[in-house]
Parts: C-alpha cells; sequence; structure tokens
C-alpha cells in the first residue's frame, strides 16, 4: 500500500548536510494514511463487526478468521505509521535551528503530530481489541493484559477519557472470564462518570460498552439511549447501529425498533442485512424460537432478502411464514418471490393472500397496491399453466381470487388465460363469452387468438369427416387469415391459423386438397417454422412429389424430436414402394437417397427413446432397405447392412415381408441369386394372399415377381427361353399391369430371348 512505502531522510540540521526536514506535507501524508487505514477496515469489516455485536457470535468460522485477519493487518498497518510518526517527531524534537518556530511552532505542525500520533495509536488499540475476540483464549487475554501498559504510556502525554475507557473495556473483558478483574473494571467505569473533559460521542461509547459487560441495570438507560443519541450533536451512524444491536441482543424489541427507526434508510438496511443472516443461522442451526422474533425483525430481514436474491433464502422465508405473526403482506410477498420458479402454485396463494392483507391494511413495507399484487398473482398463474405446472382449475381459482381483490380485469392478457381454463374445465359458454369480448376489442392484444379459438374449439372429429362441416370451418380460417397478416399480427395467430387450416385440407378424405394446402405453404410471407414445414412434407408426398417432401423432411430429422416419426415413416414408405421409379426418374437420386437415409436413421433415434413411436426393428428395416440402394454398392457397406438385418429380433426375421424383401435384396447384391430369387418368390407369395382379386396384384407383388425372375435368369442353369415363356405367360394374364413393371418385364424377356437365340447359333 502507498502509505507504507512512505520514505524519510532527516536530519539534525541543514547545517549538518543540508538534508531535508520534515515537512507538513510528510506530517499530513502519515496522518492521510492513518485514517486510510482506519476508514478501510471499517468499510471491510462493517458486517462482520455487527453481525457478532447483533448475534452475540459469529455465524460463520470464515468470518471470525477473516475479522481476524482485517483487523490484525490493519494493526500492523497503523503501527508501521505511528512508528513513522515517531521518527518525524525525534527529528523535529532534536532539532535546534532557529527557525523552528517558525517551521513547527506558530505553524501548528507540532501540536498536529501530537495529535495525529495519538490517534493512529489509539486507533491501533481500537484494531487489537477485535485481534484479541477474534483470536484463541490464551493470546486474547495475553493482549487483554498488555493494553493497559500501552495505555499507560500514551497517558503520559494524553490524559483523555478516551482512554481510560478503552482500559475499563479491557479490563471488562478480561472479567468476562476472570472474576478478579471485575472490580477494577467497575472502577475505571466509575471514574469516567466523574470526568467532564470528554465528547458526546465518547460519554455514549462509555454507556455502551458498560451495558455490554455489566449488563443494563435496573434503570431505564438503554431504552433512551437511542433518543438520546438522536437528540445529541453526534451523527456517528456506527454508534446508531451498536445501540440498536444491544438493545436486540438483551431483547428490548420495543426500543430496537424505536432506534432503528431514527435514521431510515440509514441503518433498517443494514440491520435487516445482519437480522436475515441471524435468523437463518438460527434456522440452519435448529434454533429457530421465533418466539421472542419480533414481527419488525422479521420484515426487516425479509427486506434484505429482497433486495438480495429471494429465492436464496426461501427455506427461512418459508419457515416464517408458517407463523401467522409472520405473515405479513410483505413477508407473504417476498416469499412468493422466492417460490415463483420453483413453486409456482405455492407462489400465487402467497400473492393472493399478500393482496387481501394489503386491501385491509397497506403495508407501508412493501410500498405495493393490493391491486397490483393480485394481477402479479394472476400473471404468475397464467405463465405456470401455459407451462403445464398449473392445471385450469388451480387458475380459476387464481381468478376468482384476483377478482375479489381487484374487481374486473382490464387485460387481455389475463383475460384470454382465464377463457383457455374455463375452455379445459369444460365452461365453454362463459368461455366463448369472454372469448368474444376479447375478439370485438381492436386494441387487444389477444383478439386475433380470441378469434381463432372461437374458431378451432368447436372442431370435433366430425369436421375431418363431414364435408359440410370442414368447410364451413375452413371458410372462417381462410377469412382469419385473410384479415390477419404480418402487420397486424402481434400475437403470432398466423402460422397456427395455417397449421390447422392446412391440417384440415390434408386430413380430409379428399387428398386433392393437398395442392391448396401447399400453395398456402409457400405462398409469399408464409412463417416458417417446423411444424409447418412438416406439413408442407406432407402436402408434396400427397402430390407424389417424393424428391421435394424428402427435401424439406430431412432438415426437421436432424434433430431428436418425435413430433415428425409418424410422417417420416409414412415418407419412407411411399419411397420404398416407388424407390425403382425414384431410381429412373428422379432428377438427383443421390440426393434423394441422402436425404431418405437421414430420415431413416431419425426414425431410429426416435425408436430407441422412450416415445415408442415406431418399433426399433421396423426403423431398422428401412435404415437397412434404404441403405441397399446406395450407388457406390461398396462391399464394407454391404457387410453393415448384413451385420443391421441379422441383429434384428427373430419376430421381424419370421413374419416380416419388409425382412424378406431386404434379405433378398441383399443376397442379389452379394450375387446369390438363387437364394435371392426363393425369397423373392414367397415375398410375391405373401402380396398374392393380400389382392383381393383373383385377376389382380397390386405393385409390391409385380416387383417381387420381376425380381424373383431376374434373379432366375441370372443362374447359369437356367434356361433362358423358361423365363422368356414365365413372363409372357405373366403379361398375358394380367391387363391391369403398373407401366413400370410391365417395361422391365417386357425388356427382360427381350433380354431372355435374345441371349437364347444367341446360345442356339452356338
Amino acid at each position: 500500500m502507498w502509505f507504507l512505502c512512505l520514505a524519510f531522510c532527516l536530519a539534525a540540521s541543514p547545517a549538518a548536510g543540508g538534508e531535508t526536514l520534515p515537512t507538513g506535507e510528510d506530517i499530513d501524508e502519515l496522518a492521510e494514511a492513518a485514517k486510510s487505514i482506519v476508514s478501510g477496515f471499517k468499510t471491510a469489516s462493517s458486517e462482520l463487526r455487527f453481525q457478532y455485536e447483533y448475534s452475540g457470535r459469529f455465524l460463520d468460522p470464515t468470518d471470525k478468521e477473516k475479522l481476524h485477519f482485517l483487523a490484525a493487518q490493519a494493526s500492523e498497518h497503523l503501527r508501521e505509521t505511528a512508528d513513522s510518526q515517531q521518527e518525524i517527531k525525534s527529528q523535529i524534537e532534536v532539532y535546534e535551528g532557529d527557525d523552528w518556530e517558525d517551521r513547527y511552532g506558530a505553524t501548528g505542525l507540532w501540536r498536529k503530530l501530537f495529535a495525529d500520533f495519538y490517534a493512529a495509536n489509539v486507533n491501533r488499540l481500537e484494531m487489537d481489541f477485535h485481534v484479541a475476540i477474534c483470536g484463541g483464549q490464551e493470546n486474547r487475554d495475553v493482549m487483554l493484559r498488555q493494553m493497559p501498559a500501552r495505555i499507560d504510556a500514551l497517558e503520559q502525554d494524553y490524559d483523555t477519557a478516551y482512554l481510560q475507557l478503552l482500559r475499563a473495556k479491557a479490563l471488562g473483558l478480561l472479567a468476562s472470564e476472570d472474576p478478579a478483574y471485575e472490580s477494577l473494571a467497575r472502577r475505571q467505569f466509575d471514574l469516567l462518570l466523574d470526568r467532564s473533559d470528554m465528547q458526546q460521542s465518547t460519554a455514549f461509547r462509555i454507556a455502551i460498552e458498560r451495558i455490554k459487560l455489566f449488563g443494563p441495570g435496573d434503570n431505564d438507560r438503554l431504552a433512551q439511549l437511542g433518543q438520546e443519541l438522536a437528540q445529541s450533536d453526534v451523527n456517528d451512524p456506527e454508534l446508531f447501529l451498536s445501540v440498536a444491536c444491544l438493545q436486540h441482543r438483551l431483547n428490548m424489541p420495543d426500543a430496537f425498533e424505536e432506534t432503528v427507526n431514527l435514521r431510515p434508510g440509514l441503518l433498517d438496511k443494514f440491520i435487516g442485512v445482519l437480522a436475515l443472516r441471524d435468523l437463518n443461522y438460527r434456522l440452519e442451526h435448529s434454533e429457530p424460537d421465533l418466539g421472542k422474533t419480533s414481527v419488525f425483525e422479521v420484515e426487516l430481514a425479509v427486506q434484505a432478502a429482497w433486495r438480495d436474491v429471494p429465492q436464496d433464502w426461501i427455506g427461512l422465508l418459508r419457515c416464517l411464514v408458517q407463523s401467522e405473526r409472520f405473515r405479513t403482506p410483505l413477508t407473504l410477498y417476498v416469499t412468493a418471490l422466492a417460490c415463483a420458479e420453483v413453486s409456482p402454485g405455492e407462489a400465487v396463494g402467497f400473492l393472493l393472500r399478500a393482496a387481501e392483507l394489503q386491501k385491509d391494511d397497506q403495508s407501508r413495507r412493501l410500498g405495493i397496491e393490493a391491486e397490483t399484487i393480485a394481477e402479479q398473482a394472476a400473471k404468475l398463474a397464467c405463465n405456470a399453466y401455459s407451462q403445464g405446472r398449473l392445471d385450469e382449475h388451480a387458475v380459476l381459482d387464481v381468478f376468482d381470487g384476483f377478482q375479489k381483490t381487484a374487481g374486473q380485469c382490464a387485460d387481455d392478457e389475463l383475460e384470454y388465460c382465464f377463457a383457455t381454463a374455463l375452455m379445459a374445465a369444460g365452461q365453454k359458454e362463459k368461455a366463448a363469452e369472454l372469448l368474444r369480448k376479447i375478439a370485438s376489442e381492436p386494441q387487444a392484444n389477444r383478439r386475433y387468438w380470441a378469434k381463432l379459438d372461437l374458431i378451432t374449439n368447436p372442431i370435433t372429429r366430425d369436421h375431418y369427416t363431414d364435408p359440410n362441416k370442414r368447410e364451413e370451418a375452413l371458410r372462417d380460417l381462410l377469412d382469419l387469415l385473410t384479415t390477419c397478416g404480418d402487420q397486424n399480427d402481434p400475437g403470432g395467430v398466423r402460422p397456427e391459423a395455417m397449421r390447422i387450416y392446412c391440417e384440415l385440407l390434408l386430413d380430409s378424405p379428399q387428398t386433392s386438397q393437398a395442392q391448396k394446402a401447399l400453395d398456402i405453404l409457400t405462398a409469399p410471407g408464409a412463417p416458417d417454422n417446423p411444424g409447418l414445414k412438416a406439413l408442407k412434407s406432407k402436402a408434396l408426398r400427397y402430390l407424389d412429389r417424393l424428391d421435394e417432401s424428402a427435401e424439406c423432411l430431412a432438415e426437421l430429422c436432424r434433430g431428436d424430436n418425435p413430433e415428425y416419426a409418424l410422417e417420416a415413416e409414412k415418407l419412407l414408405v411411399a419411397v420404398i414402394e416407388k424407390i425403382e421409379q425414384l431410381q429412373e426418374g428422379s432428377a438427383d437420386f443421390s440426393q434423394l437417397h441422402e436425404n431418405c437415409l437421414g430420415i431413416a436413421r431419425y426414425c431410429e433415434r426416435i425408436s430407441l427413446s422412450c416415445f415408442g413411436l415406431i418399433p426399433v426393428g421396423q426403423a431398422r428395416l428401412y435404415v437397412a432397405e434404404i441403405s441397399l440402394f446406395d450407388v457406390t454398392k461398396e462391399p464394407k457397406k454391404l457387410d453393415q447392412i448384413e451385420e443391421l438385418l441379422d441383429a434384428l429380433p427373430d419376430e421381424y426375421k419370421k413374419d416380416s415381408v419388409d425382412f424378406l424383401r431386404c434379405q433378398a435384396r441383399l443376397l442379389a447384391e452379394r450375387g446369390k441369386f438363387a437364394d435371392a430369387a426363393d425369397l423373392w418368390a414367397k415375398v410375391a407369395d405373401f402380396e398374392k394372399r393380400r389382392s383381393t382379386q383373383s385377376n389382380q396384384r397390386n405393385v409390391r407383388w409385380w416387383q417381387a415377381k420381376y425380381y424373383e425372375l431376374l434373379c432366375f435368369s441370372k443362374i447359369p442353369e437356367t434356361k433362358k427361353k423358361d423365363i422368356s415363356h414365365s413372363i409372357e405367360v405373366l403379361l398375358n394374364s394380367f391387363t391391369e399391369i403398373p407401366p413400370l413393371w410391365a417395361g422391365r418385364l417386357t425388356l427382360l424377356k427381350q433380354q431372355c430371348s435374345e441371349l437364347n437365340a444367341c446360345l442356339q447359333h452356338l
């Protein structure tokens, strides 16, 4: 520190070597250094010192250690400063120059140096009292026994009442452990009563220390001490704090409250922090005993918790409000703030009770109107309800309490929450009435939400199957979408209205409406959010634009949101069913394959989660079959697919046509055409049983039949003319043959016929 770096080059006289003598600046600098040490200590240690005075103990061992460190450090710095002052004092005393009087006498520097030296030593004694109190018993007693001798040395030059007070204080502290010192201490305090050479502040300190050491006695002096201090010229906040702390420790609640109120804004905040820590300590150590604690003290502590972080004091606050005596508006309100995050229902109850009490008898310390508190309760309830942390019945109870305190609600946000709770509770008529009120108010933030709810709340399953009901709902939604543009949609209604509108279109039996939904979803300025993107993918799937559908959905499937799992599965089924057609007709099949593989991997992740939307085995079959269409056909990837299929549960190996199809594709890729042909035959037989008419077959049967014949054609022993004949019979036996498979079968027949003709010429 700067004041420890002071250096002096002092000489006996200018003639002795022309060295510089101490100046007024040197003396002032040391005095300022001493003041800085004391003020720094007081600032850094104020809470520690007064917490000890307030509670009568250190609440934490680290508090004691910290105060000991601060006091010892300050004492040492004051010693160094006093030594420097003593050195200057010696230099001045030995100086015999003719100008001594002009330098140090007439200027007052000599007298000032004496006063500064005295002040530094007295302050050091004060620091050492704290060092003694915080030290061990043996060190404490040693330091206290040394203090009278140090005081005697100072009294040779300064016979002051304050030094006598310090001697009395040291003897009194020794008497607390050794009764032999008690009479000496009392004698010193009695002698102080006869002195008339003391400042007012010293007189008050004498009274405070005497009561600390020997108790308040029979008179009412301590109760009156705060008023006496207020009526005096003394304006030392620490003296007021000492009186208040002493009154608290000696259980004088009325005097304590009166003293604290003498300096509103000065004492109450600081005392509140002390009270908060003391009450919390007592709670943590099972010493709550709140019977002797005043409401005034509790409210000071609660205000301190409010200024701090209420959540950090939730245990104490909950304990306090268990007592009816402490259930004041302030205590209830701050406890509600502490509980709001972890227990909103509990917090709402506290707020409503606080509002009720505040309305009957307003608390000056709280300073919030009852109506405002009730509104905060309603808002907290609404937020908790929207997060699923309160049910609708709790919300209705809150609004009942809100209306009793605040009257009619003027906040449309709260009204809307009330309406949704009414609707959820089955009170649909009351809810609709309130929604119509909100919808009719041009300035209401929730106006369009109310309109949307009036349209959608009556929607039932019938609206998806009954064309008339669906058309009516669609007209109302389209009208809302028309009037609720981006510029006048403060509540974000448009995306939700669009979602419901498109869901109605896409969930109708007539999938031809998919284009109408797609037009809405892709119109300029359409909201860009995941839910609408999923609907866009669905519309594209309905329109058989599978490349675009997969591109749209793949982006949503990069995460683990299960919301898109069922749509993802439907898209994969559609893609797998038309995979060969897509291979031929897709503008970029490799991109489609990449997107579909990502979607299949997403389905696998969701199947492994706790949602259970897609069976794990089925999801892995999607991964396997999509993977088989990888354009690279690397052997390593085929090994991975084989491992995936082998690891499937037996139920997927025995009864799943999807498994048979995947296995057949894998065997064909491995060149095991005979085994592959057998599996394709099983798939064809399975699909044949699905056919409703004997002369018709589904697309999957034609797919299986083609691959069965293709694999047979690749077996060397197979007669190519037999393949040609089988294809000819097939093509002539059925009229409705899917064009893709009719073309492929015709091409295969031609290839087999040409190969057979070549073989005959050999």
